[in-house]
């Protein structure tokens, strides 16, 4: 009878030590994730600047990043405060006081996209956002 009861003990001991490093493991996986997020924008700018030999003339012939033609290619969204882009398969995403900001602004022309807040005949302030100086149509999802 005693060693049923020492096997459930260090059968429960272990199943705590697993279910620990179960929690440790997600934790830093979710740590990751938002770290990764927060920086994947940015990160996603230095790679399509690295197929540019100056802003607006892609070098993709491997076709990382997809983008044949900039008009059907180049989307852009604006839901829930987030500005997104998606530039060929590449997308990157601000909120939207941070998309608008100088650095941004600088680090955006370096891939020869340009934009602006506008005010429209309603009065309404409008996002448009240009690349090479040709209009981005937005889309909605």
């Amino acid at each position: 009878m005693k060693s049923k009861k020492k096997i459930n003990r260090h059968d429960s001991m272990r199943a705590t030590f697993i279910l620990l490093i179960i929690m440790i493991a997600t934790f830093a996986g979710l740590l990751f994730n938002k770290v990764n997020y927060n920086n994947s924008t940015y990160v996603n700018i230095d790679y399509i600047r690295s197929f540019m030999k100056q802003p607006g003339e892609l070098n993709d012939f491997s076709n990382k990043i997809n983008m044949k033609d900039p008009e059907k290619d180049i989307k852009w969204f604006l839901e829930d405060g987030i500005v997104t882009i998606e530039y060929g398969r590449i997308v990157m995403e601000w909120p939207y006081e941070a998309f608008l900001s100088e650095d941004n602004k600088v680090l955006m022309s370096q891939i020869a996209f340009t934009f602006e807040e506008v005010t429209n005949k309603k009065g309404e302030t409008e996002l448009k956002i240009y690349y090479c100086g040709k209009e981005v149509e937005r889309h909605s999802r």
